[in-house]
């Protein structure tokens, strides 16, 4: 896509080839000029280029004005009286339409009839044509306009240079005017732009762009141009709204004609007005020609017609001036165009017949003419404008072999970085390992664009020997003493087209790390905002949101009309924005701190996968602490063998713990659900004590042993008595004499709180029910009760019913079936209300310290825990990069750029080795469990906090965008800047400060020094 916008050169090349046949007869023998990009020029050229077509527009619009009455007397009067007020041109119309009459008219039918009339001696028949009766309705329409000029205020002083007033007949069929009438309305146009490029002593054009302007980028993108071309739009939209306001209501009016009779009927050709062919000549051609020497600069004689003659002045850097058309060329090009539109005047003047018009007259016709012409030049103007900046792309394409793209000039900024820089930026893909080892992962920041370019980063490492705290929560910070270093990434964006980039961390099989992303709070410290395990083959891909803060620049621009308090608030809140910007990524491996952390020598857990993902499930699912599992051995000197095998005995020792607690559980969970299903056959008993009496005798039929017989009669026996006790409180005359004590005994036999039933599922498949063990069932045989569960239900049949005491005193039942699909477990076959380890909430309390010596230290004073040393504050070089933007000019498009997480991430998992890798998403929640996993295994390889991990990488990224308004093309073409030189100027500011050395002796080579003295000098101040 061309970066010139809304030109089409295919269409703009057939109207120049199609015109050159008159410029051929115009100019002299043996004369062949050609559309510029044919002919072999200088770029001083197309300035020559650009004033040469813009003279023959102004010489043009002049002729046309000079038809519609602005002739050189008139205008050098009002000129003189108007001063130094603007003039303006001003189009004034309204139609006034009055009711006439009203006529009857009978109108033919196509249908007839024949009458017989007959008399005494004879019969006569008459055939009678049909008719139909119509009322007419007459309006006289009365048309007036006027062109007039101006000077600044003063409409009521205008001086008329065109008018008319003429009037007509409409007749409708309805009585109904709204549509006949023009409500007056003007139309004004400054000639302001116009008038100055004309010397009105001797009427001549003097159109010149200025090079001297700085804000004059190319021939065609510079002040001169755009004011051009402005006056030559708001001229097009006058004459389109003349175009509307009085030829279109023409059209209108004349078409609310319709008379009754066909005969009266006229075909309106107003149309034919709104044709935008012109066959007027039009001058403004981007033509050359190939000749040794300029062509003689002959008088030229003007013809009356053309009242402007040209004026050219030569640029300075024009070195080519043989190859443009002379001022004598120009002039001859202008005559003919003021000689064809006389013509074509005169054609439509003595074409014009009345008879196919109702209200138009000649006068508009010959206005609708000139006007067409004015609006054909002013659209050649800009098209060759346009011409001229299209013809600069093509060039260059034509000189590359094809269009650049930004990633094209991303592969030539690396190719040059690596040439001019030393030392050269890097990829930013990290390789996660210890030195002599076979890599765990790696992290890389990269594009989402289907390539997975990887960006580079000007990169070193800092601050050796310090240490990285990592606040865990309120009262665990844990410290690192591996790595840290300093990464400057310089992003490019051009227009709106913003590059997606993210941070990818890939681990190997039987691997993990710990990655922890957040931002530097100073220059020790990283505030975590996200971290997660990868491990086992993970693929995990976390998108980044590049945010741009504004430049120093235009900070300052935006808070200098506000209020001094208003500007401390954006300082004191930008000052934060800057220190907010570095983005921090740290990586922790996990091996070797848990041999730090059991005591184990150095590569001691490198072939141990099943022993490391045990201790790392103990660690993030069960938090056990580390004293635990560590070796415990007196000897420093035992074999490796001999502490492998001793952490593994502790690690199997605690795993039996755990797993005995759980069959411990579900024992007690199933021993909950029998005790509730008994209360429930005890309640249901109570209620219907044919129940307990069913369940008797089919114990006696099948010969149950003696002891669930005997407890079976003696539940009979406690539930006979309480039914006397009931019935003698309750006595013969319904009084209540239950007394406490009597209350308190009856109350064991006929109710039993119960809570909500939690049901779960058994490890052989069952089902049961959770429930609280009431006081009263502390001495219950659980297992006599266990043994006799069967049979109650057997026995009970579909009659039994279970009814639980609920929170609100309802009873709630289930039938058989029912209790079946209550017992369901939560996911993992857990009894239900017992929380997974992943569902723990992120803020813990804090941890007891494993040394005995109660809990850790909390954030505190930094000096307490660590010795503070000097070296980089990260924190800093945003606000020194800011600075350094401001002082230099070539980058004032340098912005600094926060770099944040998405809030949803994409992880690649393997299940196990035989499956193939699945995509799954993560979102806030799931990566807040994620962050939460590990922040347990950091808490458990830091002892929380006291001790530090040495095996630790921090990378920390501090971004810079530079911003081009416009795509690549659009930014050489339009704008005339090489985004290569401003790249420079940006890189060597931010590997300035990466490095911490000056520009200069970052540069490699010594011509490319020179060079960069002579196109960037600011860029190696400093």
């Amino acid at each position: 896509m061309s970066s010139v916008v809304n030109f089409n050169h295919l269409s703009f090349q057939r109207k120049v080839n199609d015109a050159l046949t008159a410029v051929e007869r115009t100019l002299e023998l043996e004369r062949s000029p050609r559309l510029a990009e044919e002919v072999d020029h200088t770029y001083g050229a197309k300035y020559e280029l650009v004033d040469i077509t813009t003279n023959a527009a102004i010489i043009a619009f002049m002729t046309c004005l000079e038809k519609l009455g602005l002739n050189g007397l008139i205008l050098g009067a009002i000129v003189e009286g108007a001063g130094n007020k603007p003039l303006t041109l001003r189009f004034d119309v309204s139609t006034t339409p009055t009711f006439m009459k009203e006529v009857k008219v009978k109108v033919p039918m196509d249908r007839s009839y024949e009458q017989t009339e007959e008399t005494a001696t004879s019969m006569a028949t008459k055939v009678l044509k049909a008719v139909r009766h119509v009322t007419e309705f007459h309006y006289d329409v009365e048309l007036e306009w006027s062109l007039s000029i101006y000077s600044g205020t003063s409409v009521d002083e205008r001086t008329v240079l065109m008018s008319n007033k003429s009037s007509s007949v409409i007749v409708k069929q309805a009585k109904e005017s709204s549509r006949l009438r023009i409500s007056p309305r003007s139309y004004e146009l400054p000639l302001t732009w116009l008038l100055k490029q004309v010397n009105l002593d001797d009427m001549a054009s003097q159109f010149k762009v200025d090079t001297s302007r700085e804000s004059t980028k190319t021939p065609r993108r510079n002040d001169d141009v755009d004011r051009a071309i402005d006056f030559s739009r708001r001229l097009s939209t006058w004459i389109g709204q003349i175009r509307t306001g009085l030829f279109g209501s023409l059209a209108r009016i004349e078409g609310q004609h319709d008379p009754a009779l066909e005969k009266d009927r006229q075909r309106s050709y107003m149309s034919d007005m709104s044709s935008s062919i012109d066959p007027t000549f039009n001058p403004i051609l981007p033509l050359m020609e190939d000749r040794s020497e300029p062509s003689g600069n002959s008088e030229d004689k003007v013809v009356p017609d053309c009242m402007i003659k040209i004026e050219l002045q030569s640029h300075e850097d024009s070195t080519d001036r043989n190859v443009l058309l002379s001022s004598s060329d120009l002039t001859k090009l202008t005559n003919e165009h003021a000689r064809s539109l006389q013509g074509v005047l005169e054609t439509c003047a003595g074409a014009f017949d009345a008879s196919e018009y109702i209200v138009t007259t000649t006068v508009e016709i010959e206005l609708g003419a000139v006007l067409r012409n004015l609006r054909s030049l002013s659209i050649q103007y800009e098209e060759t404008m346009n011409y001229v900046e299209s013809m600069m792309e093509r060039q260059l394409v034509a000189a590359i072999g094809k269009r650049l793209t930004q990633d094209d000039l991303q592969t030539y900024v690396r190719y040059h970085d690596a040439r001019l820089l030393s030392p050269a930026p890097k990829p930013f893909s990290l390789s996660i390992r210890r030195p002599e080892h076979y890599p765990t992962g790696l992290i890389s920041i990269e594009t989402v664009d289907g390539k997975n370019d990887c960006m580079h980063s000007h990169s070193r490492q800092v601050n050796v020997g310090s240490t990285l705290n990592i606040a865990l929560n309120s009262a665990t910070l844990v410290q690192l003493s591996g790595n840290q270093y300093l990464h400057g990434w310089m992003n490019h964006r051009f227009g709106a087209d913003k590059k997606n980039h993210r941070l990818v961390a890939r681990a190997r099989q039987f691997s993990a790390f710990i990655l922890v992303i957040g931002t530097m709070t100073d220059g020790t410290t990283l505030d975590p905002k996200d971290a997660i395990i990868v491990q086992d083959k993970d693929e995990l891909l976390i998108p980044l949101l590049l945010e741009e803060i504004p430049t120093a620049r235009e900070f300052k621009d935006a808070i200098k009309s506000l209020s001094p308090e208003q500007q401390r608030f954006a300082q004191a809140y930008r000052s934060m924005q800057l220190s907010s910007s570095v983005f921090g990524v740290c990586v922790v491996q996990i091996k070797p701190q848990l041999e730090a952390l059991l005591g184990l020598p150095a590569d001691a857990l490198d072939k141990e996968m099943k022993l490391t993902q045990d201790l790392m499930e103990l660690f993030v699912e069960y938090q056990v602490p580390s004293d635990l599992l560590s070796y415990n051995g007196h000897s420093e000197s035992a074999a490796l063998e001999d502490k492998i095998a001793n952490v593994k005995a502790n690690v199997k020792a605690v795993t039996d713990v755990i797993e005995s607690q759980k069959e411990k559980q579900l024992k007690d969970e199933r021993a909950k659900a029998d005790m509730a299903m008994e209360a429930m056959l005890q309640r249901r008993e109570q209620s219907e004590p044919h129940l307990l009496e069913r369940r008797l005798r089919r114990a006696r039929e099948s010969g149950h042993d003696d002891a669930y017989m005997d407890d079976l009669i003696q539940r009979r026996e406690e539930l006979t008595m309480s039914e006397r006790v009931v019935q003698y409180e309750r006595g013969n005359d319904g009084s209540n004499r239950r007394g406490s004590a009597r209350k308190r005994k009856t109350a064991e036999y006929q109710s039993i709180p119960l809570q909500h039933p939690i049901p779960y599922q058994s490890s052989d498949g069952g089902f049961g029910l959770g429930i609280a063990t009431p006081p009263s069932m502390n001495s219950m045989d659980l297992g006599s009760e266990t043994m006799a569960l069967s049979c109650m239900m057997e026995d009970c049949g579909d009659d039994l019913n279970f009814e639980f005491g609920c929170a609100d005193e309802e009873d709630l039942c289930f039938s058989r079936d029912e209790f079946a699909d209550a017992t369901s477990t939560n996911e993992g076959g857990s009894p239900a209300g017992h929380e997974g380890a992943a569902d723990r909430i992120e803020n813990k309390s804090p941890r007891n310290d494993v040394d005995g010596q109660g809990t850790t230290s909390g954030r505190g004073d930094p000096g307490d825990s660590i010795t503070q040393q000097e070296g980089v504050d990260f924190t800093l070089i945003p606000k020194q990069l800011d600075q350094s933007v401001e002082r230099k000019v070539d980058a004032a498009s340098l912005r600094s750029t926060t770099i944040k997480t998405s809030s949803n991430w994409t992880r690649n998992r393997q299940m196990n080795l035989l499956s193939k890798p699945e995509r799954h998403s993560l979102d806030t929640d799931g990566i807040r469990r994620e962050k939460s996993k590990a922040f347990d295994l950091l808490d458990a390889l830091s002892r929380s906090g006291s001790l530090a991990i040495a095996h630790s990488e921090l990378h920390v990224v501090v971004a810079m965008t530079h911003c081009f308004e416009k795509d690549l093309m659009g930014t050489v073409i339009r704008d005339n800047v090489n985004p290569i030189e401003k790249i420079e100027c940006s890189t060597l500011l931010l590997a300035s400060a990466v490095h911490g050395l000056s520009a200069r002796e970052l540069v490699r080579d010594a011509n490319e020094l020179q060079r960069l003295r002579m196109t960037v000098p600011r860029s190696l101040e400093g």
